[in-house]
């Protein structure tokens, strides 16, 4: 399991920090948070839906549609998608809030990939200042993370308009119908019926371009479906494998 940790001179001025060598921590994944300053790039690779988080929405990419799986990590834990949400780009560092304060945020790093010494990248130059590979993520994250409460924003002008519905996916396992929840997309209809006043409410709060872009990212669930049977395919081959050569546990 991750464990993040705040970034702090007395704790890592001394320390390294070193790169995952694959996205195997990725892979139980179903779905990620997405930004909206992510959006032109991601409604192009992958489908975009709403997922709840306690009483409001949230914006995220579907990466799977069984528990703790991720579809665009491979099994030797590369990414296979054309777009990897800043999520996955950032890691091992992370944005988060400081507790019972979200407005403050912390640049935190895995502490699995925390070095002592000179094994990895430094933290700190030295005079003390924090290294310049550091603070290239931290700009970067500093960027997403700005636009984290438009999304909030957006997601919930959504809501209040009721144009927000379940997503009414079926997943079909070995000829069983398994409807998937939890999924939640644009009620198209109810959008086109939307008043002019509603109208221009979503316009003026960006909605529209968020709108339009979780329909048109649907048609990647295609993509999805594919996935899964190639998923399925080869996980049929490795048992395959294991049935050809079987010789009674000599």
């Amino acid at each position: 399991m991750t464990s993040y940790v705040p970034i702090q001179p007395e704790l890592h001025r001394n320390k390294s920090w070193i790169q995952r060598a694959s996205l195997n921590f990725a892979k139980g994944d179903t779905v990620t948070p997405l930004f909206v300053n992510e959006l032109s790039d991601a409604v192009h690779s992958m489908p975009i839906a709403f997922v709840k988080h306690g009483q409001s929405f949230t914006l995220a990419v579907v990466m799977g549609l069984r528990a703790s799986q991720n579809l665009f990590v491979s099994a030797e834990g590369k990414w296979l998608s054309e777009y990897m949400p800043v999520t996955y780009r950032s890691s091992p560092f992370a944005l988060l809030p400081a507790p019972g304060d979200e407005d403050q945020q912390f640049l935190c790093i895995d502490e699995e990939c925390v070095v002592d010494g000179d094994d990895g990248k430094p933290f700190f130059d030295e005079e003390g200042q924090v290294s310049e590979s550091v603070n290239q993520i931290m700009e970067t994250l500093k960027v997403f993370n700005a636009s984290r409460h438009l999304t909030r924003n957006i997601c919930a002008v959504l809501a209040e308009h009721g144009i927000i519905q379940p997503w009414e996916v079926v997943l079909n396992n070995e000829g069983i119908e398994q409807p998937v929840n939890g999924l939640y997309k644009i009620d198209e209809s109810a959008m086109n019926n939307l008043s002019g006043d509603a109208f221009l409410a979503l316009r003026s709060a960006g909605a529209l371009t968020v709108a339009y872009a979780q329909l048109f990212s649907m048609q990647k669930m295609g993509l999805i479906a594919r996935l899964i049977q190639q998923s399925e395919i080869q996980t049929q081959a490795k048992s395959d494998v294991r049935e050809t050569f079987d010789f009674g546990g000599l």
